[in-house]
């Protein structure tokens, strides 16, 4: 998700229908300029160069945060849109860009979903399948301590812990909830899905859902976790 804001100008965006790098690319409807999904850069038009904002935000499904009341606005999708446009492509892993790449790297499978993390010139690709409900991710990153905590494919939040990071943190489930503690101390945190509960106050950090493919080939330097 980014602000979509550049200069203090407000613009709102729509899909162009044209690929860049294998990723959607989107058009403001101030200056038809096109914007990457990706890295949130205008890369053609009058705004060529300018930068949107990523803003934190968490992935589910709008059934799942209906459920946790954090539904407070929902935009109703225009007509004639077609969800299912990309289907056999999301579904055939051997197809790698919808009109079809060359991909080299074998450090992870070319479509792997993976939860893309960046700050100033640092990025790291942690696989969401490393990510399990259960098992969340402790991670070090641009001198932040992060959690990141999934329930699904497309269910995932990235939160900054307080500046002491967990110290050999436990992990207990029961009831649909989840509780981390740290063994060192009397912090406690406790989540009902990716949400947060008792009052728990987290930062969330921004971070994005991308192929593995598509990753690499803007963030050729990346990191993957587990380094």
């Amino acid at each position: 998700m980014y602000v979509a804001q550049v200069d203090n100008r407000e613009l709102t965006f729509e899909a162009s229908g044209k690929l860049w790098q294998d990723a959607l690319v989107m058009e403001d409807d101030q200056t038809g300029s096109l914007w990457s999904q990706i890295t949130g850069e205008c890369i053609k038009g009058e705004l060529l160069g300018k930068k949107l904002t990523l803003y934190p935000s968490t992935f589910s499904t709008f059934e799942k945060s209906k459920v946790m009341g954090n539904v407070s606005y929902l935009k109703k999708p225009e007509k004639g849109g077609d969800a299912s446009r990309y289907q056999k492509y999301f579904e055939d892993n051997n197809r790698i860009g919808v009109f079809g790449s060359v991909f080299s790297d074998t450090l992870l499978n070319a479509k792997d979903q993976i939860i893309g993390l960046r700050s100033g010139e640092e990025q790291i690709a942690v696989p969401i399948s490393s990510v399990l409900w259960h098992k969340p991710v402790f991670l070090s990153f641009a001198g932040k301590s992060l959690l990141i905590i999934a329930d699904g494919i497309d269910n995932f939040a990235c939160f900054e812990l307080p500046k002491k990071q967990f110290e050999n943190p436990k992990i207990k489930t029961f009831e649909g909830s989840m509780v981390i503690t740290d063994s060192n101390s009397s912090r406690r945190l406790e989540f009902r899905g990716i949400t947060p509960e008792n009052g728990t106050e987290l930062v969330t950090f921004p971070a994005v859902s991308a192929f593995w493919f598509a990753w690499k080939s803007f963030f050729p330097s990346t990191s993957v976790y587990p380094d």
